[in-house]
């Protein structure tokens, strides 16, 4: 899944119309072993930021589900 939302206008200043949340881009990857990343962008402290979950196989073998925003 890849999905943009953005107006015409907001392609010279996509951060600032993600301030406004008048844009918006998400994605998400899987893999047949149940790995996967999803990115979607956010506000974050008054700011663009980006945030990431990711799930990946753990020393114990077990599945993990992490995340962080940058």
């Amino acid at each position: 899944m890849n999905n943009l939302r953005a107006p015409a206008e907001c392609r010279g200043n996509f951060l600032g119309c993600v301030l406004e949340e008048r844009a918006s881009w998400k994605a998400r990857w899987t893999w047949p072993d149940g790995k996967l990343v999803h990115i979607t962008t956010m506000i974050l402290g008054g700011k663009p930021a980006v945030g990431i979950v990711y799930r990946k196989h753990g020393a114990d073998g077990r599945m993990r589900l992490q995340s962080e925003a940058l």
